[in-house]
């Protein structure tokens, strides 16, 4: 049962992509902020930028009362049985008193989802 509003929003996540995760496992969840993410191929992503839903709820918490407009919970795909959320949210404040939480998944190649995204993803020390 979800403790916080990130365990809320991440268990609709994976609600909501639910059909398409019958070809992905996974054995944890990592989140990272998208502004950690370097736009080389493969991302290179520092290991220290990487939270677990644990550590990271406090942050979610505030993301949602600063006013933003968004969030975005990416679920990017699965690499080292684990799948990635990148958050991503705008670089303004709208001051807005509710801030609306969005989902997306994995890209599509040839209209099919990709969720191994092992060959996009190098964390560095």
């Amino acid at each position: 049962m979800a403790t916080n509003d990130l365990e809320i929003h991440l268990d609709r996540l994976i609600a909501h992509f639910s059909k398409w995760f019958e070809a992905a496992t996974w054995q944890r969840v990592l989140i990272v902020e998208s502004e950690m993410i370097d736009n080389n191929s493969p991302y290179q992503i520092p290991r220290s930028a990487f939270f677990s839903p644990k550590r990271y709820s406090d942050k979610f918490a505030s993301l949602l009362v600063q006013g933003y407009s968004w969030i975005n919970l990416n679920a990017a795909g699965v690499f080292d049985d684990t799948l990635l959320i990148v958050v991503e949210y705008p670089n303004f404040k709208s001051n807005v008193p509710i801030t609306g939480v969005n989902f997306s998944g994995p890209s599509l190649i040839n209209g099919k989802e990709s969720w191994n995204i092992a060959d996009k993803v190098r964390v560095i020390d």
